[in-house]
């Protein structure tokens, strides 16, 4: 079974957009901020009551404030898109940009581009997570194989990703020890 399609850079920050909602460490450190500012606010609201504030004064910081810890997890999304797109400027990037084509037989996952080829068991990939436009095919925690839906240009997206999911499962079953 085969799917052809072009892999571009918003790709690539979807599929770090997408490490950031499922990861772990990633949404602590999100929470971790959040909390810091939480108690900055309080202990900045509580200062500025002993000082005799105004109380409408106290009532708009903590607007502020709270504002401000509901408005870093979208700064910080914006953030690691932007990173991300100048990151993958400093190189070529070759092998990861372009036309991919993504084979797979019962064992194994290949993704062919004009530059060369990375088969991989489907015993060893992490997990296969799917997004309504994307199938990333994760090697490890931070790294993946990016299946865009939008710009396949042969095979039927619909279908690979199905047989991926079914046999990567069953790959996953037969490995010793888990």
């Amino acid at each position: 079974m085969q799917l052809t399609c072009d892999v571009q850079k918003t790709h690539i920050a979807a599929f770090t957009l997408h490490l950031y909602d499922t990861q772990p460490a990633y949404r602590r450190s999100v929470r971790k901020t959040q909390l810091w500012v939480a108690l900055f606010t309080v202990a900045y609201i509580v200062a500025m009551a002993l000082l005799g504030a105004s109380v409408a004064f106290l009532i708009t910081m903590a607007i502020i404030f709270s504002l401000y810890i509901l408005f870093i997890d979208w700064r910080h999304r914006k953030r690691i898109v932007k990173n991300t797109m100048r990151l993958y400027e400093d190189g070529k990037n070759i092998t990861v940009f372009g036309r991919h084509s993504y084979r797979l037989d019962r064992e194994t996952f290949v993704d062919e581009t004009p530059n060369g080829q990375s088969p991989i068991k489907l015993r060893a990939v992490e997990r296969v997570d799917t997004t309504d436009s994307a199938t990333y095919v994760l090697i490890s925690a931070l790294a993946a194989f990016v299946i865009p839906k939008e710009t396949v240009i042969s095979g039927d997206y619909d279908t690979f990703v199905s047989e991926l999911t079914r046999l990567w499962k069953e790959a996953q079953a037969r490995v010793p020890g888990e």
